[in-house]
């Protein structure tokens, strides 16, 4: 269980950030994926059903747009987070999770957007 210790919020959901992409980071890959219409990218033609739905849907393009609508606090936050998640990928060390490996794929630097399309 990893222990955050912090001096500003920012730090905290920096190390938050840092922490789940340890952890989590092929989870956090397909959900971004998935609300962005992405997964066939990954997984071939039978995800391109979904991949068109949730593109109809747009969840992916309302959580680039909700971004100019939070308060600066929630907009720092969502930047200290993917500073966090992109500080793991740039610095981990060994290979990605098995789940990389076997699709053959790495994953992208994470944008503020990305945690917000989880919330859609």
């Amino acid at each position: 269980m990893p222990l955050i210790s912090a001096a500003t919020d920012a730090d905290a959901v920096f190390g938050l950030g840092y922490a789940h992409a340890q952890d989590r980071l092929f989870q956090m890959e397909t959900m971004r994926r998935a609300g962005a219409g992405r997964l066939a990218e990954l997984f071939g033609e039978p995800a391109v059903g979904i991949d068109r739905q949730m593109r109809v849907l747009g969840l992916y393009r309302v959580a680039e747009a909700e971004l100019a609508l939070l308060s600066g606090e929630m907009r720092l936050g969502l930047e200290a987070y993917a500073a966090g998640v992109n500080a793991f990928l740039a610095t981990r060390h060994g290979a990605l999770p098995p789940e990389f490996l076997l699709l053959r794929f790495s994953p992208e630097p994470w944008r503020p957007a990305d945690s917000l399309v989880w919330a859609s």
